[in-house]
């Protein structure tokens, strides 16, 4: 069976799997990230764990590409340089790495891409051109697709919309920028808004009651579904600081659907409405078509491995194109 490698390398773990052409994972793991401060024994720790997962196949497959996916990646040269969140000191070159390793196709990108490539191959944009997927958790990352391709820009930094103002002279953000979209709608973001209202207000919440160590994106959101008011607004509010950027989004791109992914995603209904009203009140008004919010289909666990597979695939698939 023929089986490609997903990676992602993330700021606290590295994710691996072994993807099906069909979407399925066959075996997976993960290592710490932290561990490995230097790009060298990241490195030898990455290929060993590789390694590692093609011994747990057994006689199960043939591994034919690596898709990686890491902070600060360019699909162009192959390198990660510059990552806020890795530790690495130096330019790492992924791709010449393990391409002279493994003697295989390895396709690096940019992490944010990762989710927008699965959710292409593997999950509801299977049979759309044009989308965007948004990715909400430790960061805010944007992968683009635009007439069945996905945009990587001049240096594979398409989609930085974390990245971008969403209220000028605002809240610091981890890139140095004041105000930065992430700054308010990341995990860190949503907490720093709850404690924010918390201290404006005086009216009764169970989040009080929660010390600020414990209190995270997910417990905001599950006491907003036992009917908190405080924690409620805290998503609406995340919502429309959401939905003020994507409406922009929407204006310059026109897509058939934006897909939210991510664990700050998992509030479902509670965030996407409030997004969603909000897109409509900051869209202009002669907009042609209604906008498409949805959930990703994908697995939170699973989505960028599935996307780093996905990468080895259309990869594949182009190759016969062109030989054909």
């Amino acid at each position: 069976m023929a089986i490609a490698v997903g990676i992602d390398v993330g700021g606290t773990s590295t994710k691996l799997g072994a993807v099906t052409r069909d979407g399925q994972i066959l075996t997976k793991s993960r290592f710490s990230t932290r561990d490995f401060p230097d790009e060298d024994a990241f490195l030898e720790a990455l290929s060993s764990n590789i390694n590692q997962l093609v011994a747990d196949l057994g006689q199960q497959g043939e591994i034919l590409g690596i898709g990686i996916g890491a902070p600060k990646a360019n699909y162009f040269t192959g390198l990660v340089e510059g990552a806020v969140n890795l530790l690495w000191k130096s330019p790492v070159d992924l791709r010449g790495y393990l391409q002279n390793y493994f003697n295989i196709p390895v396709i690096v990108t940019n992490d944010a891409n990762l989710a927008a490539v699965g959710e292409k191959e593997f999950g509801a944009a299977k049979h759309m051109n044009n989308f965007l997927s948004v990715t909400i958790g430790t960061g805010l990352g944007c992968g683009i697709y635009m007439s069945g391709a996905l945009m990587h820009g001049q240096n594979d930094v398409a989609g930085e919309l974390g990245h971008t103002s969403a209220k000028i002279g605002g809240r610091e953000c981890q890139c140095g920028k004041k105000g930065c979209l992430e700054a308010y709608v990341s995990a860190k973001g949503i907490v720093r808004t709850a404690m924010k209202l918390l201290s404006k207000y005086e009216e009764d919440s169970s989040l009080r009651s929660i010390p600020s160590g414990q209190l995270t994106p997910t417990v905001i959101g599950q006491e907003a579904l036992n009917g908190d008011k405080m924690a409620s607004l805290v998503l609406e509010f995340t919502g429309d600081i959401l939905g003020y950027k994507l409406a922009d989004m929407v204006a310059m791109f026109n897509p058939e659907a934006i897909f939210l992914a991510g664990g700050v995603a998992n509030a479902g209904s509670l965030l996407l409405e409030p997004t969603l009203e909000s897109i409509k009140k900051y869209l202009y008004n002669t907009y042609p078509d209604p906008v498409v919010l949805l959930p990703s289909a994908l697995k939170d666990d699973e989505m960028a491995v599935l996307g780093g597979g996905a990468l080895v695939w259309e990869h594949l698939e182009d190759q016969m194109a062109i030989v054909n």
